[in-house]
């Protein structure tokens, strides 16, 4: 099998693969007639989504099938081979990042309170298994967001001094891109999870959503083309 061959491939299955497999709870449901099932398969959708997402971005980096991270890792290689510069040595991201981590962790810290607050309220007139694991699992994601932003925060710091050699500088920044996206998808996983209180049928909508999440970061990852050199998957 070809570069091409191996690239397109890659980027049909992965599409396919989310979609078959919501449709395929999607219809489990439906042949069940069960409101309380929906619910169940949402909750475990929504967790595992950013599992199926970090595979996709570990088999493209592993075997350079041609999205964001493994053609951006590339042209990053050729970009230091011309210059003849160390990876280590690129420039560290701007204060907007810093900024950005800070306004997204009080989000978090806040989201985290309304959570706790709003699970005092609710069950004050009814209570819900489901609803006790679904609204701890909303706050437990926003406060490790939080943790995960605040170690940004501290490795932002680090990365300001001047004392540290290239390869420290590196290891930081490794250490940074996990956080970021560990933050990121608690973020996102929570607030998808709160639609998950919406009576059913409106129940639909959060599994619309993260249908709709899947596709979009899909489109995101595939958008840059593979350059002329790309090489192939080994």
């Amino acid at each position: 099998m070809n570069q091409a061959k191996k690239l397109a491939w890659f980027k049909r299955s992965s599409l396919a693969f989310w979609l078959i497999s919501h449709l395929a709870g999607a219809g489990v449901v439906l042949f069940f007639h069960s409101p309380a099932l929906l619910s169940w398969i949402v909750y475990y959708f929504v967790l595992f989504s950013p599992i199926y997402i970090f595979v996709v971005h570990r088999l493209d980096a592993r075997f350079k099938f041609g999205g964001v991270l493994s053609v951006g890792n590339w042209m990053g290689m050729q970009t230091d081979r011309e210059k003849k510069t160390p990876e280590a040595s690129r420039p560290d991201r701007p204060g907007l990042a810093r900024q950005t981590v800070t306004i997204t962790t009080g989000f978090a810290v806040l989201l985290a309170f309304q959570a706790v607050r709003f699970h005092g309220d609710l069950f004050k007139a009814a209570s819900s298994r489901f609803l006790n694991i679904l609204i701890g699992t909303v706050a437990f994601l926003f406060a490790l967001a939080c943790i995960s932003n605040l170690l940004q925060m501290l490795f932002h710091q680090f990365l300001a001094q001047p004392l540290w050699s290239p390869a420290q500088k590196e290891s930081f920044r490794r250490k940074l891109n996990v956080l970021r996206s560990v933050s990121w998808h608690f973020l996102l996983s929570a607030v998808i999870l709160i639609l998950c209180m919406l009576p059913y049928p409106w129940l639909w909508l959060c599994y619309a959503v993260n249908l709709f999440y899947g596709v979009l970061l899909y489109w995101y990852y595939f958008s840059i083309p593979a350059p002329e050199g790309f090489p192939s998957g080994t």
